[in-house]
């Protein structure tokens, strides 16, 4: 994990339903830290 360098903050994101599906934009404002690194994977129901 990388712990020092310049913070990165993410004002929104493109995201996509499933391959082929127009994107949408959402503003979660998501705070990166020094990476600029966003994981992400599939949601799955509980």
């Amino acid at each position: 994990m990388q712990t020092v360098g310049t913070p990165v903050n993410a004002p929104y994101l493109r995201v996509r339903a499933k391959a082929g599906a127009a994107p949408v934009m959402v503003t979660p404002e998501l705070d990166l830290g020094t990476t600029g690194r966003l994981g992400v994977r599939a949601w799955q129901k509980e």
